[in-house]
């Protein structure tokens, strides 16, 4: 198939990446990291509220200066990454965005990186949130589980940790770190993928002194639904509480990705919920929506969890805080914002809301895009985290540089458009004339 063939499909789907593209593409894809986010008001309250659940989340899972350092810095740099799957960072989807967004830190004297990053993913996901992942000198793939089959539909916000039984043939490289025991005795998978992320990132070459924080985007919605909004007469209670207010929300947000679409048997109604390890779909007329003890029991209980849509309607427009996102966020928050605008203005919510939320980015990009390569002596692949870490030379950390500020970001993302197009479409194809990318790494 022809790459102008592949574009077409993915820029019908995705209009948005096609405007990146013709707008940005023609800056290296660290120029493009550099550009100015615009900073929308923010209301300082709302803004100390949001930092305070982060900051407390970091303190209880890697350390307190860690956490300390971070929320000093989002006062002054109001913004997160919500473009991962909250898993291991290996896949190139997300580590090449990581690489970038830390060398864009660095330029600017801060020091780290925080990723909300999503847990309403299975582990039979794409980007394998099921272990971890890396190729031998033959450049075979190598996966290596936490998890058997059996639990391939359940989301990673459920599971419970990994044991010590699962990491037999992790590589010494970084086995410390997943066998570490304060990491084995974490009460979740997910906490777990906070802890080792953390530290399996100060193994990649030049990023010692840079720290990389994984947050279950859902869990922190959650913690401040339970701490601020269902006994406050915030908009967020009248969401979860007023039937006016749903029934808009139903309204706008039909057929919206990660929203609810009772019509076409899709998605669900603010929370999912979990029954036997599995998301389960909910309705209005759920009794969970009852009373506001009933979703606080569900919520403390872990019973439910919150939605995409309810996730960046906490987050991006109650808290008002820039989300950098993958090629699907970019155009799923741009409508969800337009829906939640026509929501409010419904429900005769105040301009000074309305104009707050209309200030607010939706297209920036942060999500999948490959300029890291692996190669041997006939061919060449996009190269994991482990990789990076596993066959790093001396002059590792100089190439993923010079790359990052040589490689444009239409090329970066190129690579990645018949993955775009195997999600959209469900086929795989391949180009006929693959795009060219100076390998990082060999394995030799």
């Amino acid at each position: 198939m022809t790459l102008e063939e592949i574009r077409q499909v993915v820029f019908q789907a995705k209009p948005a990446l096609k405007t990146l593209i013709e707008t940005d593409g023609s800056l290296s894809i660290y120029d493009y990291f550099q550009k100015d986010i615009p900073s929308p008001k923010v209301d300082i309250e709302r803004q100390k509220q949001l930092i305070s659940a982060i900051e407390s989340k970091i303190s209880k899972l890697i350390d307190e200066k860690t956490a300390e350092s971070l929320a000093a810095e989002m006062f002054k740099n109001y913004f997160i990454s919500t473009a991962d799957h909250h898993q291991p960072p290996t896949h190139p989807f997300f580590s090449n965005a990581n690489l970038v967004q830390s060398l864009t830190n660095q330029s600017k004297g801060l020091k780290n990186i925080l990723v909300l990053a999503c847990s309403n993913i299975s582990l039979n996901n794409s980007s394998y949130p099921r272990g971890l992942s890396f190729h031998d000198e033959n450049l075979k793939e190598i996966r290596l589980p936490f998890f058997s089959l059996k639990n391939r539909h359940h989301p990673v916000f459920e599971l419970p940790p990994y044991q010590k039984e699962n990491l037999k043939k992790i590589p010494d490289e970084i086995k410390e770190i997943y066998a570490n025991e304060k990491i084995l005795s974490a009460k979740t998978y997910s906490d777990q993928i906070t802890q080792t992320n953390y530290a399996l990132w100060k193994k990649v070459p030049g990023e010692c002194d840079t720290n990389l924080i994984y947050l279950n985007q859902e869990e922190i919605v959650s913690d401040l639904i339970l701490s601020h909004h269902l006994d406050q007469p915030t908009l967020i209670n009248q969401l979860l509480t007023n039937p006016d207010f749903q029934k808009s929300f139903a309204k706008n947000f039909e057929n919206i990705l990660g929203a609810f679409s009772p019509q076409n048997h899709k998605g669900t109604f603010l929370f999912w919920g979990l029954k036997n390890g599995r998301r389960i779909s909910l309705s209005p007329q759920d009794p969970i929506f009852s009373s506001t003890l009933s979703l606080k029991n569900a919520l403390q209980n872990r019973e439910i969890f919150p939605s995409m849509a309810l996730s960046f309607i906490v987050l991006s427009f109650y808290y008002h805080i820039p989300c950098g996102g993958g090629f699907s966020q970019v155009n799923y928050l741009t409508e969800m914002k337009t829906a939640y605008l026509k929501l409010l203005a419904e429900t005769n919510s105040s301009n000074e809301e309305i104009m707050a939320i209309e200030k607010i980015p939706t297209n920036i990009f942060r999500g999948e895009f490959i300029f890291t390569l692996i190669k041997n002596w006939k061919s060449a692949l996009p190269a994991t985290l482990l990789d990076l870490i596993l066959y790093q030379k001396s002059d590792t950390s100089k190439i993923i540089d010079d790359l990052a500020k040589g490689v444009k970001l239409e090329n970066a993302i190129t690579y990645m458009l018949p993955e775009f197009y195997k999600i959209i479409t469900g086929q795989k194809v391949s180009l006929e004339n693959p795009i060219q990318i100076p390998y990082t790494i060999n394995t030799g």
